[in-house]
């Protein structure tokens, strides 16, 4: 404040090139105090033309930002930081401590009225570089699945798209897209065309990453979980036979109205089921074993216990969703709860959490949470 020879000149210049309301800029002027932040994250073109004015009383500090060379690529994995270099989401908040490092400052010598006393010698303190993140993304995986899910999305008209790849073996996340993604360098800006006012809950819903934020009814994909469970149980084998009434609707225990999507053969074994994904044979298989029997918690309990369905996979700083896998029957209609999770409905699970599942038999039946960092290693930073 107490440099300021011109505040009116000040003002007038900071509300026309910095495009603040010129009460705002005012306000900050005018107040009584060492130094008054006008605007962050300024473009330095824009910043030396400021400078270059030499206004009595304006300063221009550097800053780092961050940029994303590959602009929306893997937008929900990565996130972004805020005006402060803050992490906002995705990993760019899960790791913010590590990656942030330390401040550094410039001590100089001022007098009563604040001005710094020139010729005076100054101290500095070197800021300490935050660690490098190395994640598990492969490059070119990344950018042929998320090609994949827009010509998707395109065909379907669908609202979002999910594509993972995993590594069974160690958990590693090659790839992983969720269409539309969004511009990481100006992640305010909607992906989408809308004549609404722009609110919080939107921006959410664009930043959401469905792969590990949301559930779903996962269908037939399910009915591997229910396949280990019979061939779990003593007394199933896979010759055991089922009539499936070739495609017609039918009644199953309590559960009125369950057919097959296509029609085949009448009477299927077990091996028939799984490849044909008879939701008959397994509603059918289910209820004689759980339903009709009252054994409907030992299903559930092998679901959770055995097969770690139910369960988050350890991404819960990402935004992971708790999966619905239920443990309490007591609920309305307990026995169509039992028939339709047979093959996938009336359960909910986040797709990470699928392919989690599906990985674990991949790789022998040990379950592997997954990895979407590689290392964290010291590195100094990069100046332009």
């Amino acid at each position: 404040y107490n440099q300021i020879e011109d505040p009116e000149t000040v003002i007038r210049v900071l509300s026309e090139k910095l495009e603040l309301p010129e009460e705002d800029v005012r306000r900050r002027v005018e107040k009584r105090s060492v130094r008054e932040k006008i605007k962050s994250n300024v473009d330095k073109e824009l910043a030396d033309e400021i400078r270059a004015m030499n206004l009595a009383g304006v300063m221009i500090d550097e800053d780092y930002k961050r940029y994303y060379p590959y602009s929306t690529l893997a937008s929900h994995v990565l996130g972004f930081t805020g005006s402060d270099n803050q992490g906002i989401v995705g990993l760019e908040v899960y790791y913010d401590d590590l990656l942030m490092g330390e401040n550094g400052s410039i001590n100089t010598v001022t007098n009563a009225r604040g001005i710094e006393v020139e010729n005076m010698a100054e101290r500095r303190v070197e800021g300490t570089a935050g660690q490098n993140l190395v994640t598990s993304i492969d490059i070119n995986i990344q950018q042929y699945i998320t090609q994949k899910a827009l010509e998707v999305l395109e065909k379907k008209q669908a609202k979002r798209v999910c594509i993972i790849v995993m590594n069974p073996q160690n958990g590693e996340i090659y790839a992983l897209a969720d269409v539309p993604e969004y511009n990481l360098n100006e992640p305010f800006t909607l992906n989408y065309e809308t004549d609404e006012t722009v609110t919080q809950d939107m921006w959410n819903q664009m930043w959401r990453n469905y792969c590990i934020s949301d559930t779903y009814e996962p269908g037939s994909t399910f009915k591997l979980a229910t396949m280990l469970t019979l061939l779990d149980d003593a007394d199933m084998s896979p010759q055991t036979a089922y009539d499936t009434h070739n495609g017609d609707p039918v009644t199953v225990g309590p559960a009125k109205n369950i057919r097959d999507s296509h029609r085949g053969d009448h009477v299927i074994d077990f091996r028939r089921a799984v490849a044909s994904s008879s939701n008959v044979y397994f509603a059918k298989a289910i209820w004689d074993r759980y339903g009709s029997t009252g054994r409907k918690q030992e299903y559930s309990d092998f679901l959770h216990k055995e097969l770690h369905l139910g369960q988050t996979v350890g991404l819960e700083r990402l935004g992971e969703r708790k999966p619905s896998v239920t443990t309490d029957w007591k609920v309305p209609d307990p026995g169509v709860m039992l028939v339709k999770m047979s093959y996938g409905y009336r359960v909910r699970l986040a797709p990470i959490q699928m392919i989690t599942f599906y990985n674990a038999i991949a790789n022998g039946g040990k379950m592997i949470s997954p990895v979407l960092v590689r290392e964290l290693r010291r590195g100094d930073r990069v100046e332009e």
